[in-house]
């Protein structure tokens, strides 16, 4: 294996950052503080947005606040990273996002994602909100672009690209 293929199996993890031996103290040091802002930020955010702690669609719960998602009587947690995805997605509801602007506006610090790794964590987004993960009707694929995230879906019997 090579270090670049570890480095895309972490962050396919969830990992928000990845440092290789030897590395330097300062460096280290900027990466926490760099964490530790974001943090804070996050929770700055929280304080103005009381009210979208906790988000609803269909039969889905968002608890922002607990990194949970509530999908009929199952409770999964989310990781940050997980959390932030399904936040930007809520945030641009019907827009088609490429994988591009996810990688830019999510993964703001992480260079090395892989489109790969952004489609993993849709997979898994889509595991915990779809009844049917393979016939998405919430986070559709838009061929050769991205995604598109839809908070109400049609529930006739209109075609939905998945």
């Amino acid at each position: 294996r090579t270090l670049s293929e570890d480095k895309i199996q972490a962050f396919d993890c969830g990992v928000d950052q990845y440092m290789t031996k030897p590395f330097s103290l300062p460096e280290l040091l900027s990466r926490v503080r760099n964490l530790l802002d974001k943090r804070r930020r996050h929770l700055d955010r929280r304080t103005v947005r009381p009210t979208e702690d906790i988000v609803r669609f269909s039969d889905v719960a968002v608890d922002f606040g607990r990194f949970e998602l509530r999908h009929r009587e199952e409770v999964h947690p989310l990781t940050t990273r997980e959390q932030e995805l399904l936040r930007y997605f809520l945030e641009n509801d019907g827009v088609v996002l490429s994988r591009a602007r996810l990688q830019s506006e999510v993964w703001k610090d992480s260079a090395d994602i892989s489109s790969r790794s952004i489609d993993n964590f849709v997979m898994r987004l889509r595991r915990m909100i779809e009844d049917d993960p393979s016939s998405p009707r919430h986070l559709l694929s838009v061929r050769g672009t991205g995604y598109r995230f839809v908070r109400e879906p049609v529930t006739d019997s209109a075609t939905v690209e998945t």
